[in-house]
């Protein structure tokens, strides 16, 4: 019963811990297109200038305007019509007195106005025709961002997966090393071996401890890269092994 409740405890401290899920090269492009600032800038730039040829083409249209108005109050002292630039504003005042006058009064004003330049010269079109050009302007620059920050983070994971490769090669140098520091040491007690060698022994096993942190500080640099590139939380990536534990389909059947 005892031993029971050790092992539950143990799957349950071993489930909160869990495993890295390993990110995979295609998921990371994935990721880096979605979430990275310029991209996602570019990507809206891209839409306005999509709106702005739809909001071209619909200019040549007619413009209709409905407009239903009932008033009480003055007219800011304003005898006569009142007509707004474009047709589309009309006011009237009562009837004209000989002097200026703030009377309120009742009215009522419907109105109804169609604007179409039919005979523009060519201008529309040619806004069309600049509008196209620079929804083709921004696709393309938006395609050119996406072609470099592919190929960013295809570097920025090939380096973090070469320099996870080298930190699993430091430690086995330093396991390498220490055991070969255990041997000269054991050798040097039984007088097999002159004292010297052990001391070249424990020089070798700082060294190798020294190349692991370097080695440690460099996965995280790299790891900090690719981070930074996909637009993400900082976290630690396993990468996908698969460049390196197993031979193209291609390289085999040639």
């Amino acid at each position: 019963m005892y031993f029971k409740k050790i092992t539950i405890l143990f799957l349950l401290i071993f489930a909160s811990i869990g495993y890295a899920q390993t990110l995979s090269l295609k998921e990371a492009l994935k990721i880096g297109l979605e979430n990275y600032g310029s991209i996602r800038a570019k990507n809206n730039y891209t839409n306005a200038s999509k709106e702005t040829l739809k909001q071209s083409r619909r200019d040549y249209l007619p413009n209709l305007n409905l407009s239903a108005q009932q008033d009480y109050g003055t007219v800011n002292g304003q005898n006569g019509p009142l007509y707004g630039f474009g047709g589309l504003g009309v006011a009237s005042s009562g009837l004209p007195l000989p002097e200026q006058n703030w009377n309120s009064a009742f009215g009522a004003l419907y109105l109804v106005n169609m604007n179409w330049d039919f005979f523009t010269f060519g201008k529309t079109q040619e806004k069309i025709n600049l509008s196209k050009i620079d929804v083709q302007a921004k696709e393309k620059d938006l395609q050119q961002e996406k072609f470099q920050q592919e190929i960013k983070i295809s570097a920025a994971y090939l380096n973090l997966l070469a320099s996870q490769r080298l930190l699993i090669s430091q430690q086995k140098n330093l396991d390498r090393a220490e055991v070969f520091k255990k041997t000269a040491v054991a050798r040097v007690k039984n007088g097999l071996l002159a004292g010297v060698d052990s001391t070249l022994a424990t020089a070798e096993v700082s060294k190798a401890k020294i190349a692991l942190n370097l080695a440690r500080n460099f996965v995280k640099e790299q790891n900090n890269k690719l981070v930074d590139l996909m637009g993400v939380a900082p976290q630690d990536f396993v990468t996908d092994t698969l460049f390196v534990t197993q031979i193209p389909q291609e390289l085999v059947t040639i």
